[in-house]
């Protein structure tokens, strides 16, 4: 049984990483029918978020979800640490 604490908004944007956890929220809320969803996901640009991308592309399409994904188009600084880069970017 699931108990939320507050309500979710009718207009909301779920954060949506491919795990488990997310992409149950995402189908959760889009198959309830009372609120407009939307996703967005972050492409750090390891490239090891290509199949991850292509799996949550078919899910938002199957639930006819707009997808937002966003990308790092720069170059990591030589003196940052690669988590304090995407933290930053």
């Amino acid at each position: 049984m699931w108990r939320l604490i507050g309500k979710v908004p009718r207009n909301a944007t779920v954060a949506v990483s491919g795990g488990a956890d997310s992409v149950a929220i995402l189908r959760f809320l889009a198959k309830d029918g009372k609120r407009d969803i939307e996703a967005a996901m972050f492409d750090h640009g390891t490239g090891m978020q290509e199949k991850t991308v292509g799996i949550v592309k078919e899910l938002c399409a199957s639930l006819d979800v707009p997808l937002h994904i966003g990308i790092i188009e720069q170059e990591k600084p030589n003196r940052k640490s690669q988590e304090e880069f995407w933290r930053d970017a």
